[in-house]
């Protein structure tokens, strides 16, 4: 991730990020899903939060919230990509949307 923005660029789009005036920024650490640190900026509709972590030293984008209402409605997570000497799976399946637990039914795998 950090290779397609340089460090001082992503210093500055912090910066600006912090001073719009329609985006919460959390002065105290936060942690992503995966209990990475991070530092979050939240931006809020009347109904849409879309929270950003980013890692505290470095700047680059850890994870992507979005909650409609008080219910989640994405989360991505962003990992770096890193060199392997081990092949991957040979025929490579989708996860079947069958396995896949919807966050949205009331009492079935939410996340926070």
């Amino acid at each position: 991730m950090s290779q397609y923005v340089p460090k001082h660029m992503r210093q500055a789009i912090l910066r600006a990020l912090a001073a719009q005036p329609d985006v919460e920024f959390s002065h105290e650490r936060s942690a992503d899903i995966q209990g990475r640190a991070a530092i979050a900026f939240s931006a809020k509709t009347d109904n849409e939060t879309i929270t950003l972590y980013f890692h505290p030293e470095t700047g680059d984008l850890l994870a992507k919230r979005s909650m409609i209402g008080d219910r989640l409605f994405g989360y991505t997570l962003l990992e770096p990509a890193v060199w392997t000497d081990r092949a991957g799976p040979q025929n490579p399946q989708p996860t079947p949307a069958s396995t896949i637990i919807p966050t949205w039914l009331p009492g079935v795998g939410t996340l926070t």
